[in-house]
């Protein structure tokens, strides 16, 4: 993961400060308001079978729906690639 300036966030299509994934199958990008969105509403969403917006596989999955994005306007994650994404991002945060 790369924290990148001037960059587009996959979710809110804005570009800013972002987070950029390439440990998913999915070249992933987010800003730090739309990943605090993320993991608030995913505390709230229902899981379903469907397949992982980063991984690809049909798996138990939860759903946040974000508006503005042109790549994930239904952004669905399993529980695996959650837990790594919240690991990338809590590294990073403690570097800084």
């Amino acid at each position: 993961m790369k924290v990148l300036h001037n960059h587009l966030c996959s979710l809110c299509n804005t570009t800013k400060t972002c987070f950029v994934f390439t440990d998913f199958e999915a070249l992933f990008s987010c800003c730090k308001e739309c990943s605090e969105e993320l993991e608030q509403n995913l505390s709230f969403a229902e899981e379903c079978e469907d397949n992982c917006s980063l991984c690809g596989a049909y798996k138990k999955v939860k759903s946040v729906e974000f508006e503005d994005s042109l790549f994930f306007s239904d952004f669905k994650i399993c529980n695996r690639c959650n837990l790594h994404l919240k690991l990338l991002i809590e590294s990073q945060e403690e570097v800084e």
